[in-house]
């Protein structure tokens, strides 16, 4: 049976945790995440209780490149009654019923008043969804509510009362960083988007999954590179980290930024602009060889996150996004716990795990010997079969031969003794494992279970010479 990883006992294989995961969810989602706020403040302080993190501060009105950090927010209240003193909108009731970052406004004004500071969600009638404009126009005075899209169609023309008391102030963005150290100085990046109220596909369940990836890494004690995930309030906070960080960020060598993981959508892979970074091709290989469908598309074309920030001029650092985009809750109060799949998760951490693994192990193979090798001797035992003797078809010594190095799944039909006849003119040091995968199309782990065979089984044949 194909399995498209390496054995998990050879790579010190860490398994993933959905209880680490699900109590970082459970213990978060439910605060008023918006861009600098106390229900943001509170949520770092809750996750510091979980695992170590490192939390920079930007502090409001400071400008980064051309972001500015912008004030907290604090809602004092936020409600909005019919004539007869029906609550139909209370910030206190679900904090997504108040526009995030709203004015204050007070008084009293009628249906057609009220409509240009109501939004709803048509295709969702029943769902309160998020306004999340002003955050990232924190310089525009407006106010407005969230409703479902069936009770504003019912509000009769009439009176309506609106009480929002809110406060700007001074205060700190934050950014948290939780990191698995290696032996360079080279760091590797798993972006996330920590923020979004009551959220939790949309932001924080890629950040968890993330953590839980660095969780997994920081049980090896001998990785190459540092990796790092960076949880912070979408385009501004990983703008600012990048602009208080050059030393650090010139250090990045590429990246991934990791969203929507807990839905029952494929996977999703966006390439980053040059679409040559190692993680990316990886992904791509894992997902191809994996054997359920996954959807590939050029750089901003299926999501629009953070990696834009890391992949923007002057930074240029290669940032894929790995996604279950899009899912149906997405900007509503539906987006919960309870929508979130437990095996979706898993799923997804182990994806970006094993392609880190695949990554730390990738290396540049160069024969040390001259002339043809006969890979059928006993002491080597690395050969593969033609297809077929004459007119006979020998598919069962191929698979034989196959299953040794982990199997080839049915939608691989590369020829495996031509590949075993023309690889070795790619043994020149200058090939990576990745790059001969990829010249002949073949599931990256079988290709570096087969270099690892030729490793071993050559070194010990010679070692008794």
């Amino acid at each position: 049976m194909f399995e498209n990883r390496f054995s998990k006992e050879l790579l010190n294989y860490q398994e993933s945790d959905i209880n680490f995961i699900r109590d970082i969810i459970n213990d978060t989602w439910a605060l008023d995440r918006s861009h600098v706020t106390d229900g943001y403040d509170e949520s770092v302080k809750r996750l510091a209780r979980h695992i170590d993190i490192e939390v920079e501060d930007y502090p409001s009105g400071k400008d980064y490149g051309m972001w500015t950090i912008p004030p907290k927010w604090t809602v004092r209240k936020g409600s909005l009654k019919d004539s007869n003193g029906k609550i139909l909108a209370d910030y206190e009731r679900h904090p997504l019923e108040l526009w995030c970052y709203s004015d204050s406004y007070q008084g009293t004004v009628t249906r057609e008043e009220l409509a240009p500071h109501i939004w709803t969600h048509p295709k969702r009638p029943n769902d309160i969804s998020m306004y999340p404009r002003l955050q990232y126009r924190h310089w525009e005075k407006n106010w407005g509510f969230s409703l479902p899209h069936n009770v504003w169609k019912a509000l009769s023309e009439g009176n309506y009362e609106v009480d929002i008391q809110t406060e700007f102030s001074e205060s700190t963005m934050k950014t948290m960083d939780y990191a698995a150290p290696g032996k360079s100085d080279r760091m590797i990046v798993l972006s996330g988007h920590w923020d979004h109220p009551y959220q939790c596909n949309d932001g924080l369940v890629g950040s968890v999954v993330a953590l839980d990836v660095i969780r997994r890494l920081r049980q090896h004690k001998s990785l190459k590179f540092n990796y790092h995930a960076i949880l912070t309030v979408e385009f501004i906070g990983s703008t600012a980290w990048l602009h208080s960080n050059e030393e650090r960020a010139a250090k990045v060598d590429q990246g991934l930024f990791v969203a929507m993981m807990g839905n029952d959508n494929t996977f999703a892979l966006q390439r980053s602009f040059k679409a040559d970074s190692e993680l990316e091709r990886i992904i791509h290989l894992l997902l191809k060889f994996k054997g359920s469908s996954f959807r590939e598309a050029p750089c901003n074309q299926i999501v629009s996150n953070d990696e834009k920030s890391f992949d923007s001029p002057g930074f240029n650092i290669s940032m894929a996004s790995i996604s279950r985009c899009p899912f149906s809750e997405y900007h509503t109060d539906k987006d919960n716990p309870d929508s979130l799949l437990d095996d979706k998760m898993i799923e997804g951490s182990d994806l970006i795990y094993e392609t880190i693994l695949a990554f730390e192990n990738n290396f540049y193979p160069k024969a040390l010997f001259k002339g043809l090798p006969c890979l059928s001797k006993p002491e080597y035992n690395l050969y593969f079969p033609p297809t077929t003797l004459g007119q006979v078809r020998t598919d069962d010594q191929v698979k034989k031969a196959a299953d040794k190095y982990g199997g080839l799944p049915d939608n691989c039909t590369t020829d495996l003794h031509f590949f075993m006849n023309t690889v070795v003119h790619y043994l020149d040091g200058k090939h990576s494992i990745l790059d001969i995968a990829e010249t002949f199309d073949l599931p990256f782990y079988f290709v570096l279970n087969y270099f690892k065979a030729w490793e071993s089984d050559v070194e010990q044949a010679e070692s008794k010479c």
